[in-house]
């Protein structure tokens, strides 16, 4: 198990005032890692540091870091995945530069 992280999880679910089921289940997380706090796998995570998830690779993009979206769907991407087929929507391209929908009078005569 991951202790640390897994324990800093299951406290921030806490804080969102889940039903009384969840919240049992994370408090008995909470103390189950209590008692072995140690993080068997590395996770490139920084809890202190907000992120958007990568939807292909599901890495953390912190802000500040470069990011390539979806044009339809908005969804956020590593810079290597740009010019894929977006796995949210399967729709549109990663990283594409559009203008947008353009509706004008003349199209619906």
């Amino acid at each position: 198990s991951s202790g640390i992280n897994a324990e800093y999880g299951a406290r921030r679910l806490l804080d969102c005032g889940p039903k009384q089921d969840l919240a049992t289940t994370m408090r008995k997380i909470i103390a189950a890692c209590e008692k072995n706090p140690v993080d068997e796998h590395k996770l490139q995570y920084d809890q202190h540091n907000p992120f958007v998830l990568c939807a292909r690779s599901y890495l953390p993009i912190y802000r500040g870091k470069a990011v390539e979206k979806c044009p339809l769907c908005t969804a956020s991407y590593l810079p290597e995945h740009k010019g894929s087929v977006c796995t949210v929507c399967k729709v549109s391209e990663v990283g594409k530069e559009t203008i947008g929908l353009r509706i004008f009078p003349g199209q619906f005569r």
